[in-house]
């Protein structure tokens, strides 16, 4: 099973299938899937993959049906804060992921999920944000360096939630600010689809050995995620 639209296909038919048996206890009919599957390159750093995992493990609290990424059964992190041999795969993996002790990824963990939007940031200027990276070619290339100011939770202008223009008074033209990956995770706004980068230059290096369908620097998917500042959130988050 190399092929993982094939390893999908298989694996929901399967699933299918029991949940629509007549003999089987659940009594489901029709289809059961929302949506077809997407898939994403990631970047292999201790920071990419810790906001990957956790913008996985935080959708049961988007969809309001966990009050927090631990309490949700079927996640790995769950998983990992039990009891027991699963629990202890799971610990290990998150191990091997972050290049740390489990004691210290669970704290890297647990303040990615803490780490929130700024009050004075709302969803729709997130959306706003990513829209404009996203129709900015030259922020792909690296030519263009938004203000990103310091922490983006450290009041007016620090984040750029106010609304900046992207030409200044002195009238050269400015990428619109940036925000925290571990923050963009706390609304429902898809702005990890397609690739999970924080630099344009794995995108650039990645091109010559994977798929046509990975996202090329200068595509809407790449930009997009220039939006966002791959960083360790702050340990006060914690």
């Amino acid at each position: 099973m190399y092929n993982i639209s094939q390893f999908m296909k298989t694996l929901k038919e399967r699933v299918t299938r029991i949940f629509n048996s007549p003999n089987g206890r659940i009594k489901h009919e029709g289809a059961l899937w929302h949506g077809r599957f997407y898939s994403g390159v990631v970047e292999p750093t201790a920071v990419v993959l810790a906001v990957v995992a956790a913008y996985i493990e935080f959708n049961p609290v988007k969809a309001g049906i966990a009050d927090a990424p631990g309490s949700w059964r079927w996640s790995s992190f769950s998983c990992a804060l039990g009891d027991g041999p699963r629990s202890a795969v799971c610990r290990r993996m998150y191990e091997r992921m972050l290049g740390c002790p489990w004691d210290e990824a669970r704290a890297r963990m647990e303040a990615i999920f803490a780490d929130g939007l700024p009050d004075d940031l709302t969803q729709e200027s997130l959306h706003e944000i990513c829209e404009r990276y996203a129709a900015k070619g030259d922020v792909a290339e690296g030519k263009a360096q938004g203000p990103v100011g310091g922490s983006p939770a450290g009041g007016e202008g620090a984040c750029g939630c106010g609304g900046e223009a992207d030409e200044k008074n002195d009238g050269v033209a400015h990428a619109p600010p940036r925000i925290r990956a571990s923050q963009a995770i706390h609304v429902t706004l898809r702005v990890f689809r397609g690739a999970f980068i924080g630099s344009v230059e794995f995108a650039r290096r990645a091109l010559s050995q994977l798929p046509g369908g990975f996202p090329a620097p200068g595509t809407r998917s790449a930009r997009m995620c220039s939006a966002l500042l791959w960083e360790e959130p702050p340990a006060r988050a914690a």
